[in-house]
């Protein structure tokens, strides 16, 4: 009888252990399960401008806010694209980096990884992914996508610049840029307004804006398209006349070839250098260029300038070189001389009268 109630005893207690085992072994399973992919639904993607030697901006991205995993069976990458639809999940390990943009454990990525998705147009989309093998076989998590702002533009003047020369024609991109075979466009003209001028030598806020409107609402003197970029193009000061001294704009315009590539556009002053073998334009800022614009210089035009329809003012007319004598009354004076004329006429009588009146009181004094 005892030893029945022993080995029912101990059987009761291996249910027990078994049963604990099992509770444990699941909660575990479902922590694992729970725990197997990162949660990114907080995390930041950043755009990082990276340091250069060339002429192009270059970006790379930065995730943070989050715990990445990588390792020889773990992979985070990131997928830039211009709209919020979810990319296509790779499906195996090597499409994994193929389709987007390993991120190191610190959350960078190489550089220049994401130069190409900041020249294109449209928005910037970041979608981030996990992929891992477990036992060779490939799964990926959900993708979580976070909105990226655009890096700004430089200011005018800093975008694109263009040298103008009489052996050749080059023009540089200052922006973002992985494609070596895109082309851009030139307007050149006379920069006569000397308002904007002015306002360029003394360097006075907006006063590229002015110039830049100024440039797109002139009439060019020569246009370029197709020019390429960071490699001499052929000369084109033989296409239109440069005078030595003038000042002229250059208005520069990357090709966005249908709205592929985001807007670039940009305006510079130059002035015209002509010599022996001779015929450049000068960038403002270089050593060639010399202001010939007198501060106190104003505009003579003012045919775009608006007038008022109640009231006309007329200027005394003056010669080049004569200045309006400010001493002399500019208006019509009174008409007075007839009454002072009248006015001496009778002091003069009065005046002979009394000395004929004096005389001939002395004459007669001694008559009795």
């Amino acid at each position: 009888m005892k030893r029945s109630i022993k080995v029912t005893s101990a059987i009761i207690l291996l249910i027990v252990a078994i049963v604990l085992f099992s509770t444990k072994s699941k909660a575990a399973e479902e922590t694992t399960k729970t725990e197997t992919w990162t949660d990114f639904s907080k995390a930041k993607v950043s755009l990082v401008l990276d340091e250069s030697q060339d002429e192009f901006k270059r970006y790379s991205a930065k995730l943070t806010d989050t715990t990445v995993k990588k390792d020889l069976n773990n992979q985070t990458i990131l997928v830039f694209t211009h709209n919020k639809v979810a990319p296509n999940k790779p499906k195996n390990w090597n499409e994994l980096t193929e389709i987007g943009i390993p991120v190191e454990k610190d959350g960078t990525t190489s550089k220049n990884s994401v130069t190409k998705y900041i020249e294109e147009n449209g928005d910037l989309y970041c979608w981030i992914l996990e992929g891992k093998l477990t036992d060779g076989k490939f799964e990926t998590g959900e993708y979580f996508s976070v909105k990226v702002e655009r890096p700004k533009l430089n200011g005018l003047g800093k975008r694109m610049s263009v040298t103008v020369l009489q052996s050749s024609t080059t023009i540089f991109l200052h922006e973002a840029s992985e494609v070596d075979s895109r082309k851009a466009n030139i307007k050149i003209g006379k920069m006569t307004d000397n308002n904007i001028l002015l306002s360029i030598k003394n360097s006075e806020a907006n006063c590229l804006q002015k110039l830049m409107d100024y440039a797109k609402k002139s009439t060019p003197i020569y246009t370029a398209k197709d020019l390429n970029l960071q490699i001499p193009n052929k000369s084109i000061t033989d296409k239109f006349e440069v005078v030595n001294g003038a000042y002229y704009y250059v208005y520069m315009e990357m090709q966005d070839e249908k709205g592929k590539y985001y807007p670039v556009e940009d305006v510079w002053l130059y002035q015209g250098l002509v010599g022996k073998d001779l015929r450049d334009l000068a960038e403002f800022g270089g050593t060639r260029f010399k202001w010939n614009l007198a501060d106190s210089e104003k505009n003579n035009n003012t045919a775009n300038k608006p007038t008022s329809d109640k009231t006309t003012t007329t200027t005394p007319t003056t010669t080049k070189n004569q200045e309006i004598d400010k001493t002399t009354a500019q208006t019509i004076l009174p008409k007075t001389g007839t009454k002072i004329t009248k006015i001496v006429i009778l002091l003069l009588s009065v005046s002979v009268c009394s000395v004929i009146l004096i005389g001939k009181v002395k004459k007669y004094k001694g008559i009795e």
